[in-house]
């Protein structure tokens, strides 16, 4: 079925794209080989300061002093993202949400 096909598409495409790893092919290049729903993982490292700035351009909520209009697909990740710093940050979180979302 679709779902069987599916995996057999995307464990080709994975083995193309180890062998352009193998083959000396930079990641951003050889990745081209990868469909779209083959999901890949990040690391950041961010400031309070910085995280805030992301925060309050990529989450729509109205008590922003500034309005933002972010896509769909950065504001649910943007919204995970802070559940984080709320949780681990939970008086920083609360000065930022105080002072209207807005960074300082």
């Amino acid at each position: 079925g679709f779902r069987d096909n599916l995996q057999d598409e995307n464990r080709v495409a994975w083995q193309g794209y180890q062998f352009a790893l193998q083959s000396g092919i930079s990641n951003e290049v050889a990745r081209m080989i990868l469909p779209v729903n083959i999901y890949s993982q990040m690391y950041w490292t961010v400031n309070a300061r910085s995280l805030m700035n992301f925060l309050s351009l990529r989450v729509e909520s109205d008590d922003s002093a500034v309005r933002s209009y972010p896509q769909l697909e950065i504001q649910l990740g943007a919204v995970q993202v802070e559940a984080v710093f709320a949780q681990q940050m939970p008086l920083t979180h609360a000065a930022f949400v105080a002072n209207g979302r807005v960074a300082p």
